[in-house]
């Protein structure tokens, strides 16, 4: 009955060992709900830092031209 990349099977939940696929899908949309503003803060610290690398990588050499 499982077969990888066709699409979600309500079907095949191996993973979930309850009887309750309703539960099971609640269950995972807090734990999406609870992790989304974790990852998207640490994606954004992560973006500021390679943002200033990247501005002092090109700003180097105009800086050390005034020096």
């Amino acid at each position: 009955m499982r077969s990888g990349g066709r699409g979600i099977d309500p079907r095949a939940n191996f993973y979930d060992m309850s009887d309750d696929a309703i539960g099971y899908a609640i269950g995972n949309i807090k734990m999406v709900n609870d992790a989304l503003p974790k990852l998207l803060k640490n994606t954004a610290r992560q973006i500021n830092h390679i943002m200033n690398y990247a501005m002092a990588i090109l700003l180097f050499p105009a800086i050390m031209h005034v020096v």
